[in-house]
Order: C-alpha cells, then structure tokens, then sequence
C-alpha cells in the first residue's frame, strides 16, 4: 500500500495475526479509496487506535496525515481524542470514514472536541487527521535550523558556536522565568519557543562536529525519568515525596558510580540563588536574630561591602530554613515596585 508508517499493535480477536493483517490492509485501502487519500503521496500514518489510546503522548508526527484505525467503542474515542489533543487544536478537523468498503460509505468531518460524540463505533470506523494548518513538528524547527546552518543558510547562524550563543541562550531563560513571575501565558508560548530554538541550534551545532545528536539529547533523557522514577515505571513502592526525594538521589549517585551526593552549584546562578544553594547543602541555618546582628554590622564596618553580602546571605539562608525561594522573592518585589514606578511616571 506504500504508507510510510505503521504502528499496528492490536490484534482483532478470533482471528489469526495473518487474518487480522489482510483485514486491516482491505480497511485501510477502503478508507483511503473513500476519502479520495493517495498514502503514497505524503507519507501517510497508519495508526492503531487502541495503541493510541493507550499512550500519554501520540505516537505521530502533526505535519503528516494519519488514519486511526479500529476506533471501535466511545472510550477508546475519548481515549485517542485526549492523546491527539496534545499536538492537534481543539477545532482541527477530523474525518471519520465508517463502511468504507461498501458503495455508500459514510464520511462526516466535525473538530477534534467533537470527534469522541458519535452515536456509534465499530471495528471499522476510522478518523482520518490531516496534518496541521501550520507545522508544529519537531522536525519543523528541525528543518528550519538546519537550513539556516547549511551553506545556502544564514551567514550569522552558521558562524555561531556552542560559546557564542550562551549569553542569548541565558538571556531566553531570564525571559521564560519573567513571563512566568507575571503569570503571562500568551507570552510565556513565545518566550518557550525562544528558549527551544537555542536548544536546537546547540544540538545542531554538535551533530555537525560530531559531538552528539538531538536524538541523543531526548533519549537521554527519557531514559533517565524512566530510571529514576522506578515507582511509575518499575515495581518500587515509595510512601510520600520524601522517598521519591531519596530514590532520585541514590539512583542518580550509581549513576555517577559513588559521585558525591550533590552536583557541584554551578557558578553561573544568580548570587542570591547560588547562595541559598550552598546555604542548604552546607546546612547552614540562620535565624532572625542571625539577620538582625548581620545588617547591624552594616554600620560600623570597615568593608561594607563584605558586611553587605554577609547580611544578604544570612538572609538567603533564612529564607531557605524558612521554604522561602530568595531569588523568586526579590525578583518578584522588584517586578512590583517597576509597576509602581510606571504608574508614578504616567
């Protein structure tokens, strides 16, 4: 038939995998013949509908066409319809095709939020998706950066390196963590996509040195999650957060073949964050008193400078005593008194 892709996981029952194979290919063809579809002309994606149900995130690529086979009761529906729902718009359009091989079949088209609303389902009832109005792939911006790497791309793109792009790539995570503090969603989309292209331009830029892969980027980390988190994805039984906490520590130590317990803070966190950081693992506690007697020193010391940044760490370790994350705090207060400031000028 020339798909491109076959994810086909769920056998029809009663009938032997050889029977249950013919049987699907005469639907799928059927289908395709009804909705006038050419699989070979863009690489089609034949889907299982029951194994797209069962997924947390769908095994598809949004910006080619795919057919839901056997979507054959209103829970595996409302099953895939969720799934589908994380890369596909509320009101994408689906196409469901039902006794395709017949000379009347029935073909209606209603949006993805609508889809799982039907009167009825059976073993030969399909949905077909169309890719996306705009593509959202991850092979989309893929392409897009590799163009602009390649000699007939961007002369600026193609000079930057791993270094060269570290201060924009900083600059793109202050950006998230500010749409964030302001809780600005519409923003908080465009500043991510920011912060995803310089992900994908570092990776790029090792794929072409040699160095690593995109692919190797994602997979080491899915394996990872997997690894240390054995009480969803293993048999360990954990009781509350605490020993979630501990088994990711003492997973991640084997890892590292008996590293110290903690990665080392990086230097290039903002002062107030590195300081609570070292507040904590040297557990270093501070009271209020501890506070008072550091600022009192303000006054009367030599290096006020000193005594300033002992007042400030005496206050980074208190907030952490107290669950009190210093650098949301600060940047909080001072995301207000700005706001303040601006309705003064005005």
């Amino acid at each position: 038939m020339g798909c491109a892709r076959s994810n086909l996981q769920s056998p029809i029952p009663n009938l032997n995998p050889g029977a249950t194979m013919t049987t699907l290919i005469l639907d799928v063809a059927a289908a395709c013949a009804a909705l006038k579809l050419d699989p070979r002309a863009r690489g089609l994606q034949i889907i299982d509908a029951d194994a797209l149900a069962r997924r947390h995130f769908p095994h598809l690529d949004p910006d080619q066409p795919a057919l839901i086979a056997r979507v054959s009761s209103r829970a595996t529906a409302r099953a895939c319809q969720r799934a589908l729902g994380i890369l596909y718009p509320r009101d994408h359009p689906i196409t469901r095709v039902d006794a395709a091989g017949t000379r009347a079949p029935k073909i209606a088209t209603q949006a993805l939020a609508q889809a799982e609303r039907a009167a009825k389902f059976t073993r030969q009832t399909m949905w077909y998706v169309p890719p996306r109005a705009q593509p959202g792939g991850l092979s989309a911006l893929g392409e897009v950066v590799a163009h602009l790497r390649a000699p007939e791309g961007c002369p600026w793109d193609r000079a930057q390196t791993h270094q060269s792009l570290r201060k924009d790539f900083l600059e793109e995570c202050y950006e998230v963590l500010e749409t964030l503090d302001a809780n600005d969603i519409p923003h908080l989309r465009e500043e991510l996509g920011d912060l995803l292209l310089h992900i994908f331009l570092q990776a790029q830029i090792a794929s072409e040195s040699g160095e690593f892969l995109l692919t190797d980027v994602i997979a080491d980390v899915a394996a990872k999650l997997a690894r240390r988190h054995p009480h969803v994805f293993g048999d360990a039984q954990v009781n509350g957060t605490d020993e979630i906490i501990a088994n990711w520590e003492r997973i991640k130590r084997a890892e590292k073949n008996g590293a110290p317990e903690h990665s080392p803070i990086p230097r290039a966190l903002p002062a107030l964050a590195r300081a609570q950081k070292i507040a904590k693992r040297g557990k270093i506690a501070a009271t209020p008193r501890d506070v008072q007697i550091a600022v009192a020193k303000l006054t009367r010391a030599k290096n006020r400078g000193q005594a300033f940044g002992e007042a400030l760490f005496a206050l980074t370790a208190f907030a952490a005593a107290q669950g009190i994350d210093a650098e949301s705090a600060l940047r909080s207060v001072a995301a207000k008194r700005i706001g303040a400031t601006k309705n003064r000028i005005r």
